[in-house]
């Protein structure tokens, strides 16, 4: 209850804000990114989308729905946001301590299963105390202004080059010459040092 209580804290303070319009053009940026430069993917799980798709938008739009941000509308935003209520909401708890609790029996897969009320007051939202602040996120950083590839270098390296290097990191870059698209691959490997994990810190 207490993650819960959270989130909903979360909520009302975006609520009492005026709704950002920066966050609206880095969603629409990231799902145009997305659209642009999509990777080919599993056909069965293309089929299973589309088929969904069919369910949500138009015959025209099945394709290019999902990443449609359409034209920025503050009221519509804020409407949907005060929506996202105690009232309005179904919460799931997946777990096997309460697995004695699950007294129903789903139909198809016979999955036991619990259901029952439940109440947050707003007395308790604003109350919650949360030791971090709370707020609109900072501009993501991430998002790339300009999609221009570098030029291929007359001599393709075939190996990556170290192009960074310190106590805590090292940063090996090879240019794709091949497919040639604003994409990259990218593969991190942790090591931990001993006891680095001690006290629940990661």
């Amino acid at each position: 209850k207490e993650i819960i209580k959270r989130v909903f804290k979360y909520l009302s303070v975006l609520k009492k804000e005026k709704i950002n319009r920066r966050y609206w053009e880095e969603f629409k940026k990231i799902l145009q990114l997305g659209f642009d430069f999509k990777s080919k993917s599993d056909p069965i799980n293309s089929t299973k989308k589309l088929c969904i798709n069919l369910l949500r938008f138009k015959e025209e739009d099945v394709l290019s729905g999902q990443y449609i941000c359409g034209d920025f509308n503050e009221e519509l935003i804020s409407k949907y946001l005060n929506l996202l209520s105690p009232e309005n909401c179904n919460i799931f708890l997946q777990s096997p301590s309460i697995k004695e609790e699950c007294t129903y029996i789903e139909q198809w897969y016979k999955t036991k299963f619990t259901k029952e009320k439940f109440s947050l007051s707003q007395e308790e939202i604003e109350n919650c105390e949360c030791s971090h602040p709370l707020g609109y996120p900072p501009e993501n950083t991430f998002i790339p202004s300009s999609l221009d590839l570098l030029p291929v270098p007359n001599e393709i390296q075939k190996y990556p080059n170290k192009i960074f290097s310190s106590k805590r990191c090292n940063l090996w870059y090879k240019q794709d010459t091949t497919y040639k698209l604003p994409k990259a691959y990218v593969r991190c490997k942790i090591s931990l040092a001993k006891n680095t994990c001690g006290n629940n810190r990661i």
